[in-house]
């Protein structure tokens, strides 16, 4: 568990799987796969996909050139009638946790976060995640119809169920932050069941119960990252990281600054303060450390700020449902050792209007060998608005 003083400082820098597969019922992998490519406009090579088909690899030297092309023209033909409104139907093969005492319910496997529905196509994985899951996620009960519940659930001795579902593709991403991968595909549930056994139905939950309320697009003019926001002047960003941190410095751009050309200057806490390097430093960073940077433009208007927090090593998944219950549902999530998560639309050289990078274990502290026991919070905040009204100069 993470620590209740670490997770304040946390929520003051935010101010400041298991697997389920897909089977039968006429699930179309290739109509999903597409459908997603349209949705999240993301490329597709149809020719070098096509040419692996077997309809294609039946055909004989002579016919295969005719073959090809009408291949491609079919599978064109499901990418252009693709939408949001398509409907996909299939069978999950699923489970049901133990009764949560305290809570009173039961849990569905794949609609926990971090889960997903792997569907197979042209050798990649496809990750469906369902942006509505909690509306399915639990079975709830009194402990007195729980005991019966278990035991009709516990006849196979497993807890296995199917979750049947029908679903539309909206775009991508995990909205949770919880899933990543090359093809994450985000869907919204239209319906679900969960069958026994024996085919029976244990419950039809009400997708419709709680609606999600709609949130209004990401603005990063509108959030803070560590209590500074882009959007002000510089001598309102000075003061402010004076008032929270200590005196910055402020510096004009120099003749071979390589941040960006629409920048004129920064104001800065040391960023490599927070970078242990052997026989360069003194110290190590330490818990409690800060290093920021913010770019201001010709007008001394501050247009992106980031700022790392050094704390002592938490929880990624409680950091990140931290971060998604301050900014919303996120726009990309990549991995590796310091999982990155964005919000908002993207500038080209500058990236989204607000990327964090979550580092629970401090790799990000250190070149080389340190005993840093320690994890960071970076979080870089852009005005995307100014960033696409703005050319770049010589471009």
């Amino acid at each position: 568990m993470i620590h209740a003083g670490t997770l304040a400082r946390i929520a003051a820098l935010w101010m400041l799987a298991p697997l389920a597969l897909a089977a039968g019922r006429d699930f179309d992998p290739e109509q999903l796969a597409l459908t997603y490519h349209k949705l999240a406009g993301k490329p597709f090579d149809f020719e070098r996909y096509a040419a692996g088909t077997n309809v294609v690899a039946r055909a004989s030297g002579f016919d295969r050139p005719d073959v090809l092309k009408q291949e491609i023209a079919r599978e064109r033909a499901v990418f252009d009638a693709a939408s949001d409104s398509v409907e996909f139907a299939t069978d999950i093969q699923n489970s049901i946790s133990d009764y949560d005492h305290d809570r009173g319910e039961f849990s569905i496997a794949i609609f926990e976060p971090g889960s997903y529905m792997p569907v197979r196509f042209n050798g990649n994985e496809y990750r469906v995640v369902f942006a509505n899951a909690e509306q399915a996620r639990a079975i709830r009960m009194p402990k007195e119809e729980a005991r019966a519940f278990d035991a009709r659930i516990m006849r196979d001795g497993n807890r296995a169920v199917v979750t049947r579902v029908k679903f539309h593709v909206v775009g991508d991403c995990d909205p949770a932050g919880a899933v990543d991968g090359q093809y994450v595909v985000r869907a919204v549930l239209d319906s679900v069941q969960e069958l026994d056994g024996d085919g029976s139905v244990l419950q039809t939950p009400d997708l419709a119960a709680a609606p999600a309320a709609p949130r209004a697009a990401f603005d990063p003019l509108a959030v803070d990252a560590g209590g500074l926001r882009v959007g002000v002047s510089a001598d309102e960003m000075e003061a402010a990281i004076t008032r929270l941190y200590r005196k910055p410095e402020r510096s004009a751009r120099g003749p071979r600054e390589d941040s960006d050309p629409r920048f004129a200057g920064s104001i800065e806490l040391d960023l490599m303060d927070c970078i242990y390097v052997p026989a360069s430093h003194d110290r190590e960073p330490a818990p409690g450390d800060v290093c920021l940077r913010a770019y201001y433009d010709k007008d001394g208007i501050v247009r992106q700020v980031r700022i790392e927090q050094v704390l002592p090593r938490f929880d990624y998944d409680q950091a990140r449902e931290a971060a998604i219950a301050r900014f919303g549902p996120v726009a990309s999530v990549s991995g590796g050792s310091t999982p990155e998560l964005s919000w908002g639309t993207r500038d080209a050289a500058l990236g989204p209007g607000l990327e964090l990078r979550i580092d629970p274990y401090g790799n990000s502290l250190t070149i080389g060998m340190s005993g840093v026991d320690a994890g960071v919070l970076d979080l870089t905040l852009t005005d995307t608005a100014w960033a696409a009204a703005t050319p770049v100069p010589g471009k």
